[in-house]
């Protein structure tokens, strides 16, 4: 059989346990399945099917190569995990404990995957040294593990990536003992070191698109001198005073972002009253409709969003939405809504065509109550909104 037919042949098989029968058939069929086989990888920390994997690709230095999209994920008992399929699960947990630490393993096997472009790395810690004699250049990169000095390093050295995701950030790190070493005087007094600043240098992630952090102080020192243009964060504080004082601040950064916004969500979980969060929510979009004629009309997305109770307080968060023309998708969070809309087609759809009355360029809307999200999409043949199921979590990032 020609390369071309076994090429055509492995391209239509789907499952990793068909692939792995089909490497059985003979040399040339295992050599096809090399590149689909190991394209993806998924690796639980500890386990037992990681560390088998692991000696493989260090045996094999070829398979590392073929290695294009990477998940390591260090799981603890009783904490959901992603499974093969993307999906999080509580379920027992993949293969046996290792009685060693994998680390060593991964940084070995890192260092020989030179063809990856996307890394994701949850719960970490402060293992970033894995990630010190790699090669590759990442177009996504996804990180929960703690921001330190081998992290910086390594963010610095990616050129290439285009979609950031940073869920741990501490810029300002105490000194440990031997920095104190280093710089003290036995003629001074001892006075408290000044803290080590851990901020990316501005010339680093020139590429950068998409950036996601769970705070907007990470946000606020990313974005400045950057091409981002879709943006999800969050305000983190826990009173409204300092809440406002956060998001002064990333507005003020996000003036000197290098292009206009196409996407934001700003998010964060609240139990304020509805007073108090309207007073926040007009501060957001009250700032946001300051923006030029050609800032507001580059947004199509907006999430994270209060939606008000109260009639009057709606009008006015309506007319603050018209003020963005291409504004195609918005999120609400309707959380204080009682009766619940969500338990109801038809309550949605009222608040969508209410809406639609006067933003008309909105043609998704997604309702979010207690974690959970329900869309509405208009549009198709009769003009009408139905269900919108695909992707809701991530449609922030479409635009």
């Amino acid at each position: 059989i020609s390369l071309e037919i076994i090429a055509t042949i492995v391209s239509h098989v789907q499952s990793r346990p068909d692939l792995l029968n089909l490497s059985l058939v003979c040399k040339p069929f295992q050599n096809a399945v090399h590149a689909p086989l190991y394209n993806t990888l998924l690796m639980h920390v500890p386990s037992r099917k990681a560390a088998l994997l692991c000696d493989t690709l260090l045996s094999s230095p070829a398979l590392a190569t073929c290695v294009d999209a990477l998940t390591i994920q260090v799981r603890t008992p009783g904490a959901p995990f992603l499974d093969p399929d993307g999906q999080w699960n509580t379920g027992r947990k993949d293969g046996t404990m290792t009685p060693t630490s994998p680390w060593p393993s991964f940084a070995k096997v890192l260092a020989k995957m030179s063809n990856l472009r996307y890394l994701t790395v949850l719960g970490a810690g402060s293992h970033s040294w894995i990630l010190g004699g790699c090669s590759f250049q990442l177009e996504q990169l996804s990180l929960d593990m703690d921001w330190d000095e081998g992290l910086v390093e390594f963010i610095e050295t990616q050129k290439k990536v285009k979609d950031l995701t940073v869920w741990e950030y501490e810029p300002e790190r105490e000194q440990t003992e031997e920095d104190k070493d280093m710089n003290s005087d036995e003629d001074e007094p001892e006075q408290p070191p000044p803290p080590r600043l851990l901020r990316l240098q501005t010339s680093s992630l020139c590429a950068l698109q998409t950036l996601e952090c769970a705070t907007a102080e990470a946000a606020a020192d990313i974005v400045p001198g950057r091409s981002v243009f879709r943006l999800k964060t969050s305000l983190v504080c826990d009173e409204l005073k300092d809440r406002l004082v956060e998001w002064k601040l990333l507005a003020d950064r996000l003036s000197k972002n290098a292009v206009f916004l196409r996407s934001l969500d700003l998010g964060g979980s609240f139990d304020d009253e509805e007073e108090d969060m309207w007073k926040l929510e007009r501060d957001v979009l009250g700032e946001l409709v300051k923006r030029s004629e050609k800032e507001r009309r580059a947004i199509q997305y907006l999430g994270g969003l209060v939606l008000p109770v109260n009639g009057t307080r709606r009008l006015k968060f309506y007319a603050f939405l018209m003020r963005f023309p291409n504004l195609a998708t918005i999120e609400f969070d309707i959380g204080s809504w009682e009766p619940d809309p969500t338990s109801s087609f038809a309550a949605l759809r009222a608040l969508a065509n209410e809406l639609n009355l006067y933003v008309k360029s909105i043609s998704r809307v997604v309702f979010l109550r207690d974690g959970l999200r329900s869309g509405l999409v208009h549009g198709g043949v009769a003009g009408r909104w139905r269900e919108d199921v695909e992707g809701l979590d991530y449609l922030w990032r479409e635009v």
